[in-house]
Formats: structure tokens, C-alpha cells, sequence
């Protein structure tokens, strides 16, 4: 079975490479109210995979250093492999980066705050922040599509750095993959087209 994380990030990167899953995901009544969800978020991209597009195990090798056969869309596969290459090499950056976010955020009350009470209690600067905040990690792991979220959020700052965050939780679990070498994942250039 193939780490859910690595199932979230592929339909998270499979959803953007048309025009025609972004409409998906826009046409999506996302659960805003009360405070936004990430994991529905997920979820919903999850769903939205037709079958011919969902990730297969087709083989599994057993002996050593064993080996996972997937079936799934190349380019959303390559996407997250490049993704992971770019946090890989410049881990320490990465981490430090996302830490000090996080304290910032935190220190801020901007990931709990109820929506209503955000939208009247949140102060310029800390829309400034969430908007530079999510432009700084999005840019050091090298995500290239902030603009397609941030419409999908309704150029909601919080709801955007929200997913931004998370998806730098779920991507640093598949560095470690690739970093411990239980995982390899497709880049650029890469023959095989069913690797991770």
C-alpha cells in the first residue's frame, strides 16, 4: 500500500495539471465555516482522482533493497520528485525556514483563530505576514503553483499558509523517505516512470 502522505501530495499535484482539475477543485465546496480543515482538503483531492489516474501498486520486490512497482500519471509523480529534490538539498534552509513560520503563526493565534473572529480581529500585519510566509516557503521548496491555491482559497492569506504548511508536513515526511533511501522519486529526465 502506498504512504498516504504520498497519495495526498500526488492529488494535491495531479489536480493542477490542467486547466480542468483546477475547475475540479474550485467547483468543491471546500468546509470553510468555523475554520478550514486541511485534511478535507486532501481528502477531497483524493476523491476527485478518477480510476485511471489513482497511483497502483503492480509489483512488489521482496528481497533486497526491494522495490514497489506503481502505476500513475508520470508528470504528478515527477512534480512531487522534483519538489522533494529541491527540500532535500536544501534541507537545513527548509526546516529553518518552516520553524520559524510556525513560532511566528503561533505566536500570532493565525492557525486556530475561528474564521468570523478572524475576519474581524486580524490585523494588516498579520496578513502581510501569512502572505510573505507562505511566499518564502513556497518559493524555497521550489512550489510553483501558490497563485492556483490561492484562488482556490478565495485569496484567503490564513487558508493559504495553511496548505502551504501542510504540504511542507507532508513533503518533509517523503524527504526522509528519499533522504533514508527507502524511496526514490521520479525527476526530470528520470526513465522509469513508475518509481516512489
Amino acid at each position: 500500500m502506498l504512504p498516504q502522505i504520498f497519495n495526498q501530495l500526488y492529488a494535491f499535484h495531479y489536480a493542477f495539471l490542467s486547466a480542468h482539475g483546477r475547475e475540479d477543485i474550485v467547483s468543491v465546496n471546500l468546509p470553510w465555516r468555523g475554520g478550514y480543515r486541511v485534511i478535507s482538503f486532501y481528502k477531497i483531492l483524493q476523491h476527485r482522482l478518477q480510476k485511471p489516474a489513482r497511483p497502483v501498486v503492480r509489483a512488489v520486490r521482496y528481497a533486497s533493497p526491494g522495490a514497489t512497482d506503481i502505476s500513475l500519471i508520470v508528470e504528478a509523480a515527477r512534480q512531487i520528485g522534483e519538489v522533494v529534490g529541491i527540500a532535500v538539498a536544501a534541507a537545513g534552509g527548509v526546516y529553518a525556514l518552516y520553524d520559524k513560520i510556525h513560532k511566528e503563526c503561533s505566536k500570532r493565534e493565525l492557525l486556530r483563530i475561528e474564521v468570523d473572529r478572524r475576519k474581524r480581529a486580524l490585523k494588516k500585519e498579520d496578513l502581510d505576514f501569512a502572505i510573505y510566509a507562505s511566499e518564502q516557503l513556497a518559493k524555497i521548496i521550489g512550489f510553483e503553483r501558490l497563485s492556483d491555491v490561492n484562488g482556490i482559497t478565495g485569496e484567503d492569506a490564513i487558508n493559504t499558509l495553511k496548505i502551504i504548511m501542510s504540504y511542507h508536513r507532508r513533503l518533509n515526511v517523503l524527504v526522509e523517505y528519499e533522504q533514508d533511501g527507502k524511496a526514490h522519486f521520479p525527476k526530470s529526465g528520470s526513465r522509469r516512470q513508475s518509481d516512489a
